[in-house]
């Protein structure tokens, strides 16, 4: 799902079909309501081309007669309405992923970043880029935390730190000493929180969802997850008994990503096609968790494949 396409707003059409629209459907609307008035309306499906019945109903594409910039689809988002990190959203990480698997997930992402933080020329030759990633994927971890229901180690401070990491993954996208400097600061704040000593963080930080984490890089962590981890660890029955732990772990954070990438601050958040699309991975990736842990290798494979094509049929509509 790394690639979205706008779809076109409704409102954008208004003018060029109500007159037409208005036109055809004036003298058949009432008979069918008398006709019909106990059963409800069945919708025609738009025409699959544009052929010469549509050109005439139409008098011509009415795409042709659009005329201007197209919309950007964040101006509609209501900033007023979109909640930040630390307010509730209806969402129950809960029932996705375990406050404890959140927790190792930091802790393992800790653990990355050592590599490219090693020296100044690992940083300069690509290590800057999976910085950026890495110290994002933290702050999206943060972001969860600081909603998770279950009580968490970081609970208190999880706002507050998923801001200050977000800040290190835009630092990250500066390639110089400087920012390799600033890189290894954040990293040894990391790692102040996972020995458990404190870190002044500016409490009164709190970001929403897109400025915690931008989705491409939210679409990055799920082909990552699902080619270099979950397709490989289900391969044959072997690999599925050896890695079945981490691929619970996986499946799990997969459903979390599926949530994350339909929060109101994001694209699309409005569009029930979009996010049946997202539900639908959400709700097969809880069930790839579920076959692993019931060591269940049959069902895992299939709903791996149910999860592969959903994400095929989105990139189809949303590119």
């Amino acid at each position: 799902m790394n690639r979205m396409r706008f779809k076109i707003h409704t409102h954008f059409f208004v003018p060029v079909f109500i007159p037409v629209v208005m036109a055809l459907l004036s003298g058949t609307v009432t008979a069918e309501k008398e006709k019909n008035s106990d059963s409800s309306v069945t919708r025609i499906s738009p025409p699959a081309k544009w052929d010469d019945e549509a050109e005439r109903l139409f008098e011509g594409d009415p795409r042709q007669r659009l005329h201007g910039e197209r919309p950007d689809h964040n101006a509609f988002i209501d900033e007023k309405n979109v909640s930040p990190v630390t307010e509730v959203q209806n969402v129950s990480w809960d029932d996705l992923i375990p406050a404890e698997a959140v927790e190792d997930e930091i802790k393992s992402l800790y653990i990355d970043m050592g590599k490219p933080l090693a020296r100044i020329g690992s940083y300069k030759s690509g290590g800057h880029q999976e910085l950026e990633q890495r110290f994002a994927w933290v702050a999206a971890m943060f972001g969860i935390l600081a909603q998770h229901g279950e009580a968490n180690r970081w609970k208190e401070i999880a706002a507050p730190a998923a801001a200050h990491f977000s800040a290190a993954s835009r630092e990250a996208q500066v390639n110089n000493l400087q920012a390799f400097h600033n890189a290894k600061s954040r990293y040894e704040d990391l790692g102040q929180l996972i020995r458990g000593e404190k870190v002044d963080f500016d409490r009164t930080a709190s970001l929403r969802w897109n400025e915690i984490i931008e989705r491409p890089k939210l679409m990055q962590r799920l082909q990552q997850s699902y080619e270099q981890r979950l397709k490989r660890w289900a391969t044959n029955q072997g690999e599925f008994e050896k890695n079945r732990l981490p691929l619970i772990h996986e499946a799990q954070l997969h459903a979390a990503l599926a949530e994350m990438i339909q929060q109101p601050s994001y694209a699309f958040s409005d569009d029930d096609d979009y996010l049946a699309h997202c539900n639908q991975l959400k709700a097969h990736a809880q069930r790839v968790s579920q076959a692993a842990e019931e060591r269940d290798f049959e069902q895992a494979q299939q709903f791996l494949g149910e999860l592969s094509k959903t994400c095929s049929r989105c990139h189809e509509a949303y590119k």
